[in-house]
């Protein structure tokens, strides 16, 4: 860090000490901080008592300063957002985040998006918000988890088809990029869908770019015929083609439950030839459910808004390739 930037950090953390600081948001992303950066305002938060939301994205935390802002995350009472996304914590920094969690008791949102925790990490932080949801003599809090592109691999996959089984708080998942079907397993996406088969408080998930086939789709289509909760779900960029489509379809339409509202479908055919028919049902999917009223695909669909408005149950209906996905 340059000398006068230095100066300037040393005067904001003075300010964080002594509880002179403006805002309960603390916003320190893109500040090029390093783990000395972190453990120092680790220390400073430790007299704190007004920051309640803390930005340290695409930083160069590792996994010192990870563990030293858990430290304090174990004791602090003040605190219920951390995003921590694009910095290089690893695994060992997931697994000192996951220990705080568990005496934590206000962090509702959690933002790790590309750190590397790999699965072992992503094992560590399901396992103690499994621990908080089944201990009845304290009450679970987070309720947002983004752990996007970390190659948390089938192994972490499934730890946290686990957590979606137990959780009773948690409303947003997103494990987008994540490798959950690397070398073509599906252990993980299975217990996904059997996670969601029973899940209550979910209600956003990003699974997009994980290399999920028709095949593999099937998992989470079982999911959806019985799932009353999730709203929206995001399954751009996975190879699901026609078959895969048919199966979410098919889902959908026999779960008259379903609170599906939104679904992001961008580059989910991967056989050109097959274009003008994967967009037929498409559009056939809209129409023929309900409960649809945001459907994102790559390119303009000929017939979709028709069949938007020939079904009178949808209402502000959105067709373009940027679904408003929330990030932590």
């Amino acid at each position: 860090m340059a000398k006068l930037a230095k100066m300037f950090f040393d005067e904001i953390l003075k300010e964080i000490a002594d509880n002179k600081h403006e805002t309960n948001l603390l916003n320190m992303s893109d500040w090029g901080l390093d783990d000395d950066d972190a453990i120092a305002l680790a220390e400073a938060l430790k007299s704190n008592t007004t920051a309640t939301r803390i930005k340290l994205e695409n930083n160069k935390i590792g996994p010192k300063g990870a563990k030293a802002l858990a430290e304090v995350l174990g004791s602090n009472t003040r605190v219920t957002d951390l995003d921590l996304s694009r910095n290089k914590i690893g695994c060992e920094g997931a697994m000192a985040l996951a220990e705080a969690l568990e005496s934590n008791t206000t962090v509702t949102t959690l933002g790790l998006r590309a750190n590397g925790i790999g699965s072992e990490g992503a094992k560590a932080l399901a396992g103690s918000l499994i621990k908080n949801a089944r201990d009845s003599e304290r009450e679970e809090t987070v309720t947002s988890l983004d752990l996007s592109d970390n190659g948390i691999g089938s192994e972490g996959a499934e730890a946290i088809g686990k957590l979606l089984r137990f959780s009773k708080k948690l409303d947003f998942l997103s494990l987008a990029h994540t490798g959950i079907c690397t070398g073509g397993k599906t252990e993980g996406l299975k217990a996904i869908g059997d996670g969601l088969s029973v899940n209550k408080t979910l209600s956003s998930l990003d699974i997009a770019n994980n290399g999920i086939n028709a095949g593999g789709i099937s998992h989470i289509s079982k999911a959806l015929g019985i799932n009353t909760t999730l709203k929206e779900i995001e399954f751009s960029r996975n190879p699901i083609g026609v078959q895969g489509l048919a199966c979410i379809f098919n889902a959908l339409k026999a779960n008259t439950r379903t609170a599906i509202a939104c679904m992001s479908m961008n580059n989910t055919n991967p056989y050109p030839a097959q274009e003008t028919a994967y967009q037929q049902n498409l559009v056939t999917f809209v129409s023929k459910v309900p409960s649809i009223t945001g459907l994102y695909y790559h390119i303009n669909i000929q017939g979709m808004r028709s069949a938007i408005y020939e079904n009178k149950t949808k209402k502000n209906v959105l067709v373009n390739n940027k679904p408003p996905y929330r990030r932590p």
